[in-house]
């Protein structure tokens, strides 16, 4: 249940996206720059005579080529929380997999893992032996306020009953 089906039934809904400046189409747009300036230069310095720049000039365009590709292929990737009535959803989205976490918002724990050995803190939401990470697409300020934020809005509903 994504947020923008949910949008007249859930209580709470949060997305949490990674932080992309670039639309698709400026991304390639930039891709296509970048090929263009680098072949210039390349032709250049192989009409004067240094032909051997264009392997090395290759291979740096296939690293900024594979480079884009990983950041088009995550620009979908998304993490959601949704309440609506009795019901938490959590849903993530990476590499084009979805997966979701269901849990009754009465059982749902959410607690903040402190960062341990170069790992950063995370926000945990569990019920019944089952737990999943949320937030890894926000800074740890913001998931530190989140903590407390979510927890009110699992017992808002709680204690309105």
């Amino acid at each position: 249940m994504a947020c923008t089906e949910a949008r007249g039934l859930a209580e709470y809904c949060l997305i949490a996206r990674r932080n992309h400046s670039l639309s698709s189409t400026g991304r390639q747009l930039i891709l296509a720059s970048i090929f263009v300036v680098f072949l210039a230069i390349c032709l250049a310095f192989a009409t004067i005579g240094a032909w051997l720049v264009l392997p090395f000039a290759g291979l740096e365009l296939v690293a900024v080529y594979w480079a884009f590709r990983c950041m088009e292929r995550r620009a979908a990737d998304f993490e959601s929380i949704v309440i609506s009535g009795d019901r938490l959803v959590i849903e993530r989205r990476e590499q084009g997999r979805t997966s979701r976490f269901e849990c009754n918002r009465y059982w749902a724990q959410v607690r903040w893992n402190p960062a341990r050995r170069g790992r950063r803190g995370f926000l945990v939401i569990q019920s019944h032996g089952r737990e999943v990470e949320f937030g890894r697409h926000l800074p740890e300020d913001k998931l530190r306020a989140l903590v407390a934020h979510v927890r009110y809005q699992i017992r808002q509903q709680i204690s309105n009953q």
